[in-house]
């Protein structure tokens, strides 16, 4: 007879079993392991796509207005001695490429640094789709921010004992996010948009009939829209087959299947949403997506911490974040003004917020002998913070100390080299602050 116990182990293993056969043959090596079919919420846009038009008109998106600042806590997985792994240079870089797809498209998103936590654990780099990924990411997690993991390797290992591997996945059920360090191009971007409540373009798209998105767009399922209620359910990003084995490295959609009325598939190729083999081809996002993702962040718990208003005005970030590091800094060219600001960091519903108070950027002289520089400090938009100016050296020896109180000019003589100048807001105010800063001199060449 069996136990309570038994049965539930052998639901589980069954379960195991199912999971991985009907993911085998779907999920490949380049693409993420993203499966939404145990949830099933049905949405106000299912059958309805109007809604999304209605409601993203109320969201002025053009000249990369920002409507929400999402703040983002990286793990890193590294090896036992901190050698090998994930990095800070990582993280500056996956940053980048977000904000960069995100504001590009104008979807009124952008994203910065909470916190970076790193755990030194050799087994750790490798995570195992059935285990670490739901488990270890639901213990290594921070509130008030979307959880990113990054790890040298993610795959699944199926009972024949032959490995998948992926490049990212999106938990459902915890909300987190793993990827794998060298994710190129638009890959977080990708597990971002599932976090915002995006499936893919091609889903069920080996169904029958039931399922399926049919390639034509006026045709009905009953008395509503096949595209409004089959797919993803959205109708401006055009039916489409798996891309993986249909498109070139010019981006160009080279399959000839049709969908299961005969039609053939015309499919866009640059959805960020899609499954390309070569990421380069992800670039945009449809003006339904954009409009799911903006629906789903004003149901966020966090929405009165993310969306811009009087409110957290405090929260203002300038495009060289993440920089409050030395192996975040961000690259000075010659002649080119900077704008920086000090502000705070959302730590958390009922927790208080911290100071981002800290700025690191580099600069390279590329000349032998003594170059003469200048560092120029300006008034920003908003309150001259007193600050500390340090610059030090590759060997993080400081050649250079000042207290400054308003707009100055500090003279330097360098020789061939990298140097950091690191700037700290030592006042004593909470509020918003900001400053310019540019480096003259055309003997200093700036490298990128």
């Amino acid at each position: 007879m069996k136990t309570p116990l038994n049965i539930l182990c052998t639901i589980i293993i069954l379960l195991f079993i199912i999971n991985t056969n009907s993911n085998a043959q779907i999920f490949q090596d380049d693409f993420c392991a993203h499966n939404d079919k145990f949830f099933r919420k049905k949405e106000k846009w299912h059958g309805n796509n109007q809604f999304l038009y209605d409601y993203i008109a109320n969201y002025p998106l053009q000249n990369s207005k920002i409507h929400y600042r999402v703040p983002l806590t990286f793990w890193l997985y590294q090896d036992n001695e901190a050698k090998h792994g994930a990095s800070e240079i990582d993280v500056k870089k996956q940053i980048n490429l977000l904000n960069y797809y995100y504001l590009t498209n104008n979807t009124g998103i952008s994203f910065y640094l909470k916190e970076i936590k790193i755990v030194k654990k050799t087994k750790r780099q490798t995570f195992g789709y059935f285990f670490e990924a739901p488990f270890v990411t639901s213990l290594n997690k921070k509130n008030g921010s979307i959880n990113i993991h990054l790890v040298q390797s993610l795959q699944k290992r199926k009972i024949s004992g032959n490995k998948i591997l992926y490049k990212g996945t999106f938990n459902g059920v915890n909300k987190s996010i793993t990827v794998v360090r060298y994710n190129a191009k638009a890959g977080l971007t990708h597990e971002i948009g599932h976090y915002f409540g995006l499936k893919h373009p091609h889903k069920n798209w080996n169904k029958g009939k039931q399922k399926q998105e049919s390639v034509s767009r006026t045709r009905k399922k009953g008395n509503k829209l096949n595209c409004e209620l089959n797919g993803d359910k959205l109708c401006d990003t055009p039916a489409e087959p798996s891309l993986s084995k249909y498109i070139d490295q010019d981006c160009n959609y080279i399959g000839d299947l049709k969908d299961n009325w005969g039609d053939t598939y015309t499919p866009v190729t640059n959805n960020i949403m899609s499954y390309q083999r070569y990421k380069s081809c992800r670039q945009i996002f449809t003006t339904q997506q954009k409009a799911v993702m903006l629906y789903n962040l004003e149901k966020n718990t966090n929405y009165n911490a993310w969306h811009i208003s009087a409110d957290n005005i405090k929260y203002s970030f300038d495009q060289f974040e993440p920089d409050d590091t030395k192996k975040l800094a961000s690259k000075f060219f010659i002649d080119s003004l900077q704008y920086h600001t000090f502000h705070k960091i959302y730590n958390g519903k009922n927790r208080k917020d911290v100071s981002n108070n800290i700025d690191w950027m580099q600069i390279k002289c590329t000349q032998d002998d003594h170059q003469k520089i200048t560092i120029n400090i300006y008034k920003g938009e908003f309150d001259f913070p007193k600050m500390k100016l340090s610059v030090l050296d590759s060997k993080n020896k400081i050649i250079e100390e000042h207290i400054l109180d308003n707009e100055t000019s500090v003279k330097l003589e360098l020789i061939k080299g990298y140097y950091y100048i690191k700037i700290e807001n030592i006042s004593q105010s909470t509020e918003l602050s900001d400053y310019k800063i540019k480096i003259t001199k055309s003997e200093l060449e700036i490298k990128n």
